[in-house]
């Protein structure tokens, strides 16, 4: 469940950003094709270009437009190379700490 509220949180976030014209409605549809737009969102790829690691995808669309949405929304990555949790996680919990995510506030908007 916590899972499908910081997708959908991220989600609303950006859509937010783009009804207040910080980001564009193709970039938006561009970052979340490349994330992965079905079933749940991946963001592996986008950290390991993030970091540096997938230097090909600096020149990949989808690649870009997931900066230009992530900047849109205020997402500031922080990933520490020097520890063994794995990129995604550190990913995840930037975005719970940046966006204020908890499991209360989760709970309060279940129907």
């Amino acid at each position: 469940m916590w899972h499908f509220y910081r997708e959908h949180a991220l989600r609303t976030a950006v859509q937010d950003a783009v009804d207040s014209g910080k980001c564009t409605s193709d970039d938006a549809s561009a970052a979340f094709k490349f994330l992965g737009r079905r079933n749940q969102l991946t963001v592996s790829q986008y950290v390991l270009g993030h970091q540096g690691v997938r230097p090909d995808l600096h020149h990949n669309d989808g690649f870009n437009a997931t900066e230009r949405a992530f900047k849109a929304i205020g997402l500031e990555l922080h990933i520490d190379k020097l520890t063994a949790e794995p990129y995604e996680q550190q990913f995840w919990k930037t975005f719970d700490y940046q966006f204020k995510l908890t499991e209360l506030d989760m709970r309060e908007k279940l129907p």
